[in-house]
Parts: C-alpha cells; structure tokens; sequence
C-alpha cells in the first residue's frame, strides 16, 4: 500500500488552539467521506472521485510539531538522529576535496537547499561550475553570500 504524507498550512484569525482545528479537519474529513459514500450510493455526481476518496485511509490529523535533527559528530564521522519522516543528509567537504568522484554530490532531492551552498548535487552534469570553495566561506562568510544573518545560525 502506498503511503503518501502531506502537509496542510491552516491560517485562520480566530483564536482557536492547534488541536481544535486539527478535530475541525477531522470533522470536514469525515463529512467528506459520508458525501462521497452517498455520491456512489446514489450513482449521480463524481461517482469516480467518491470511489477514490472512500478508497483512502485517512488518519486523523496530528499537529506538527518543529522537525529535529541531532547531528553527533566523532574522529570526524557525523551521525544523525531524525524524527521520522525528515530525510537528513550530511555533506563533507574534506571527503569531497579528498575524493570528489568517490564521495559525489548529495542526492537531487537536495538541490534546491545544495545550489546556495555550492554542493554538488549528483547527476548534475554541471557540478564544478557550481561548487562554492569552502575555504573562501570560513567565519560565517558562507552565511554572507547566502544573504543569511550570521544572528540567525546556530552555533
């Protein structure tokens, strides 16, 4: 079975705690459903869209929480622990000034957060016009050429 996850930005001006509004979706959700369930009953409307969505299984809606990384870094090796769902990849630029064919770029996924950075991304045939030399951003002057606050990172 496939399972697809998606993420739903709700604005609203009332004042109303974030698990309220996730029993409102859940609400609008299950009143979907019994929609859809008596389009197919009846057989008039978007009978194909009421078979798909009672087709779904859609579990009641959680409310999210800031996703965390921990980054644990010995001799030189990092490890990451992640919640689940967050796809965390680390890129090292001495392997790479190393070993630029064996360690290659970070996967394409990552290519709109590498570009900035000048990391290659891999099966970009133009990696090398790209590449930001490390060197050159040491004492925060990566975060300058990002146009990111040097207040703003962590330390």
């Amino acid at each position: 079975m496939q399972q697809i996850n998606l993420s739903i930005k709700i604005e609203t001006n009332a004042s109303v705690s974030p698990e309220e509004v996730a029993k409102i979706v859940q609400r609008l959700i299950d009143v979907g459903l019994s929609d859809a369930a008596a389009t197919i009953e009846s057989g008039e409307g978007a009978v194909k869209g009421a078979e798909l969505a009672t087709d779904l299984t859609i579990h009641a809606p959680e409310v999210a929480g800031v996703p965390r990384v921990l980054v644990v870094v010995s001799g030189g090796m990092a490890d990451t622990v992640q919640d689940s769902l967050l796809d965390v990849v680390v890129f090292d630029w001495d392997n790479y000034k190393d070993d630029p064919v064996g360690t290659g770029g970070v996967p394409a996924e990552f290519a709109d957060l590498a570009k900035p950075c000048g990391i290659p991304v891999q099966g970009d045939d133009d990696d090398e016009e790209d590449v930001i030399d490390p060197e050159r951003y040491s004492d925060g002057g990566l975060y300058s050429a990002l146009g990111i606050s040097s207040s703003n990172k962590e330390d």
